[in-house]
């Protein structure tokens, strides 16, 4: 069928003369090797144009394979088919797919056999990388280490997302991180293109000290192609990505559909249910702070409340008091008036004995004067 990479282009036996081989007699003396080349390759164009330019030329792919095996020596076929099929996705670019079939029908055995061989399946893999950086010269670390993938023979069809501002994740206390994410297609398998990262993060002056601390740089594996690997070294797709902004929000640029093996779910799935959790988390946030801003305001009525009731209370306590100290001096002054109306009768009595004393006194004294004169006259 038409463009859906389902023509194949196949070259048999292909006779050479080369090095490979454990025993340094391999190397020294060589040997014969045959070797199979299967090529996936679409081959609408030329059908049509009838055009060599416009497919595959075999008899130029023989003469590549041909010389590069004899031009280098590995000690096993495996990596010299694996490192073949590499070199001929890099220079044949109409090539999707090819699997390198390598024999070996004279191999240094001590047992009668036929042939021994490997066979090697490689193609174009899309790969994505995170990227980031918060030291130094953010965006020329990041533009750098970018230039340098991006040039690479074993990396075609490269595109960047626009680079974004995020808040450290993992809560060590640093400076704000510029954050991205590039896809391409590689012919380095997932091991081989981690340890060019990780050459490209030493390049920038990366030190892993501090987990999730400050870098200069750092790259990560978030996919590639379908692949599921959960070893020491790696983890493909990336762990945690799912809770991870500063990632899905420049994946969602490039790759909105694209679905984690791991999670089940697209980019733009996680990244919706990421950001809801996070309008969940701000709402309960706020109502939150509004149920706070209520209880305070409550609290601040009770207390205006409770402080209006103590001042009626100490109004009340005022007025009672100064009705009692009205109350005091009134019977006060009653008593006072009673005092002075009692002292007044006393002294009227002490008066009216005072003058009845002085009447009396008087009367005695007139008294004796007329008994004298009585007496005179009568004594006369």
């Amino acid at each position: 069928m038409c463009g859906m990479g389902t023509d194949i282009i196949e070259i048999r036996g292909l006779k050479v003369f080369a090095n490979h081989g454990v025993y340094e007699s391999e190397k020294e003396n060589g040997q014969i090797f045959l070797v199979d080349i299967t090529m996936l390759v679409d081959l609408c164009k030329p059908k049509t144009t009838d055009d060599l330019s416009d497919t595959v030329n075999y008899a130029s792919v023989c003469e590549f394979a041909a010389d590069f095996l004899k031009n280098t020596a590995y000690d096993l076929i495996e990596k010299a088919a694996y490192e073949l099929s590499k070199e001929l996705l890099i220079k044949y670019n109409n090539i999707e797919m090819v699997n390198i079939k390598l024999h070996k029908p004279n191999a240094p055995l001590e047992v009668e056999f036929e042939d021994v061989s490997v066979s090697i399946t490689n193609k174009w893999s899309e790969a994505y990388v995170a990227v980031g950086s918060n030291m130094g010269d953010k965006k020329g670390n990041i533009k750098k280490a970018l230039c340098q993938l991006e040039n690479d023979d074993h990396v075609k069809d490269f595109v960047s997302s626009k680079l974004i501002k995020t808040k450290p994740y993992g809560g060590v206390e640093q400076d704000d991180f510029l954050n991205g994410a590039v896809c391409f297609k590689t012919v380095y398998d997932p091991y081989e293109l981690l340890d060019i990262l990780h050459e490209l993060e030493h390049e920038a002056g990366r030190v892993r000290s501090v987990h999730w601390g400050p870098r200069t740089l750092d790259l990560d594996i978030l996919f590639y192609d379908n692949l599921l690997i959960d070893s020491e070294d790696l983890k493909i797709p990336h762990i945690d990505m799912e809770n991870r902004d500063f990632v899905l929000s420049p994946l969602m640029e490039l790759c909105p559909e694209k679905l984690n093996p791991r999670t089940k779910k697209t980019v733009m799935e996680m990244y919706n249910e990421l950001n809801s959790a996070k309008r969940d988390s701000k709402k309960q946030k706020s109502a939150t702070k509004d149920g706070a801003k209520q209880n305070l305001k409550e609290d601040k009525k009770e207390d205006k409340k409770a402080v209006e009731k103590s001042d009626r209370k100490t109004a009340e306590n005022k007025d009672k008091k100064t009705a009692e100290n009205k109350d005091k001096k009134a019977d006060k002054k009653a008593i006072e008036k009673t005092d002075r109306k009692t002292d007044e009768k006393k002294d009227k009595k002490a008066d009216k004995r005072a003058d009845k004393k002085t009447v009396k006194k008087t009367d005695k004294k007139s008294g004796k004067k007329n008994s004298k004169g009585f007496i005179g006259l009568f004594g006369q």
